[in-house]
Formats: C-alpha cells, structure tokens, sequence
C-alpha cells in the first residue's frame, strides 16, 4: 500500500503597530499590518474600530490624522494556500486633545500690557488658533474685537477659548492690561491778543487777559499777581484798567476725570507811572516870565494835568490861586505836584518870574492957575 502523508496548513502570524501608540490631535499617524509568518501576497485587512481602512493583498498600512480619543487597530489574515487565517486584536493608539492657544493684540501689540494716552482708542482682538476665542473686559464678556474709547485707568483684557472634540477647553487663556493715562492738557496766555510780556504807561494800561485751552470744556483759570480773576471754561477772559505796578498773569487749565491739569504760564504786564505835568500862568500867560508896572496886581495860578498842585512865591507856600499887589521886585513862583500810585512825583515842577517895575510919576505945575506959559 502506498503511505499517506498529511501536512497542515501554516499558523500565520502578524504584528500591528503605530508611528506613536499616543500623540497629540492634528499629527499625522501610520498604522502598519506586516505579516511575520504566511504568505506575503495574502489578503491582509486592517480595521481601525471594526472599521476597515486598508484591505488587499500583502502588508498594509494606512496614515491619516484621526480624532482625539483611543483607536482599536486589528488586522486579520486571510486563509492562503499553505497558511490558516489569523488576527491580531487590540492594538490601540490614544490620541489626546490637542491644546487650544489663544492671543491679544491691543492695537496691533501681540500678548503684552499697551499703555495708552486719553483719548486714543482701545482696539482689543482676541484671536485662537483654531476655534472662535472670547474676549473679555474687567470680566465682562465683549464683542471681539472691540474698538472703544476708555476713560483713564487699568483693565484687564482676558482671551479664552472653549474646546470641541479635538482640542481641551482654555479657560485661563491670556490676560493683558490696557493703560490709559490721563490726556495732556496746554494753557495758552494772551494779553490783547498777543502771548508776548507787555509794557505800558499809566492810564493806557486796560488789558484783555485771555486763556485758551488745547481741549474744549475744561476749566481755565487766570491769576493776576497770585489773585484769581478769571474761572471759567475754554477760553477765559477778564477786561480790567491796571495801576501803574507790575502785574503778573498765570492761567492753567484744570485737569478732570481724564484729563490732567495743566503746567502754569505766566506773562508780564508792567505799567510805568505817567508824568504829573504841572503849569504856571501868570495873569494868563502861561508858563512864561511876566512882567509888571506897579500897581499891578499879580495874578498867579497853578494847575496839574491830573493831581492837586502847589503854588509857592520865593520858596513860601500860597494859596492856588494867589492875587497880590507885590512892589517893585523879582518874584519866583513854583508849581509843582505830589505823584500817587499812578502817577510820579514832579518834585521840581515849573518856575517863572513875575517882574514888577516901579511905577511911572508925573508932576503937573500951574501958573496963575494954568498950565501954560504966560
């Protein structure tokens, strides 16, 4: 008889793995099928989560960026000729949620604190990298971006995103500080209508002070020699007549909620005493030597542009005016006045002469009661 032989089939055998049995969402990942023992042209299907992905004759393999979550990777081997079918089960890979970054730009400037001067504007964006990002203000949920104009102060900015099946929730994300300082304010000082130191001479001394603010509806203040005269919102005036002194005016603008006050500005105006101009008329001449024929009287008056005057005859005091019969003789008569606040001392004032001249006789004779020859 002729013996029978049996041969069996091959117990085939496989091996699965992954580029990275764990990685993070958005990596591209290649699971691998890779025969070991069987055939190397039999059919090979590789399932990921009872899902076939790559079926076909040989090893397989199959890359793709999947889903955060844990993937089962089986592969089977089909029956072959020589060899038994087989199956590789439960190889994972666990892909974990990617992280969700997130940005603040404050007027362009990436993730840091912006100082700002009022009234520039705020302009708050709040961006992510792959999901819609919320903006924040002082904790307060706002419109992203937000474009708006802030008093001065501190305020927190915050960005946070929340995340989906692919990518963690941040809800920490970012926070940064807009600044806003307080806006500069500028007083500008006019004296009739000029920003110079000014001069004058008494009674030509009315001044226009004016002060002008850089910013519309603040407070603007005008001192006079450290006294205040003027308050008011832009501008500021105050009309007034000076007296013969020298007058400093100071202005500033008062600051508020978001607006600084500002530095001071001065300017001068120094008025000069005026002259106190004194005449003599004597018997109406004025201010010229007169002369006399006793007995005629002397009529002697004073007078000052302004002030009171003096009259003196021969370094005495008179009244003002003086009448007078004075004999034969040469008579100094003074004028002058005492200054005030406006006006100066004229000490030396004015003299002229009154000269009187004797007085002219005539002798008249009669004969026999006439004044012919006879």
């Amino acid at each position: 008889s002729t013996p029978t032989v049996t041969i069996n089939l091959g117990e085939s055998a496989m091996v699965v793995s992954c580029t990275n049995n764990n990685t993070v969402y958005g990596t591209t990942q290649t699971a691998w099928c890779n025969i070991t023992a069987g055939d190397q042209t039999a059919t090979l299907t590789l399932y990921r989560n009872r899902s076939s992905v790559s079926s076909g004759s040989g090893n397989r393999s199959q890359s793709t960026v999947v889903g955060a979550g844990l993937w089962n990777y089986t592969c089977v081997y089909t029956t072959s000729q020589n060899w038994t079918s087989s199956t590789s089960l439960n190889n994972w890979l666990y892909v974990i949620k990617a992280s969700n970054p997130v940005n603040l730009y404050l007027n362009g400037s990436l993730n840091q604190n912006v100082t700002y001067t009022y009234p520039q504007a705020v302009n708050a964006t709040g961006t992510s990298t792959v999901l819609t990002p919320s903006l924040y203000r002082d904790s307060v949920s706002k419109s992203n971006p937000e474009q708006i104009l802030l008093g001065n102060g501190t305020y927190a900015y915050k960005v946070n995103a929340t995340g989906n099946e692919n990518y963690s929730d941040n809800a920490t994300g970012v926070t940064w500080y807009a600044l806003v300082n307080k806006g500069s304010t500028l007083a500008t000082l006019y004296l009739n209508g000029t920003s110079t130191n000014q001069t004058s001479t008494y009674p030509n001394s009315t001044v226009n002070a004016t002060a002008v603010s850089n910013v519309s509806g603040l407070y603007v203040r005008i001192w006079r020699n450290n006294t205040l005269i003027a308050n008011s919102t832009s501008p500021t005036f105050n009309i007034t007549q000076l007296g013969a002194w020298n007058n400093n005016f100071t202005a500033q603008v008062l600051g508020n909620a978001n607006y600084s006050s500002s530095s001071t500005t001065f300017l001068w105006w120094n008025v000069s005493k005026s002259n106190n101009s004194v005449s003599l008329f004597l018997n109406g001449t004025q201010n010229s030597n007169r002369t006399y024929t006793y007995p005629e009287a002397v009529n002697a008056t004073g007078t000052s542009t302004v002030l009171t005057p003096s009259l003196y005859r021969d370094g005495v005091s008179k009244s003002n005016p003086e009448q007078i019969l004075l004999g034969n003789g040469t008579y100094a008569y003074k004028v002058n006045a005492t200054g005030n606040e406006n006006y100066s001392d004229n000490a030396t004032g004015v003299t002229w002469y009154a000269l009187v001249n004797k007085g002219s006789t005539l002798a008249t004779l009669y004969l026999n009661g006439t004044s012919t020859n006879q």
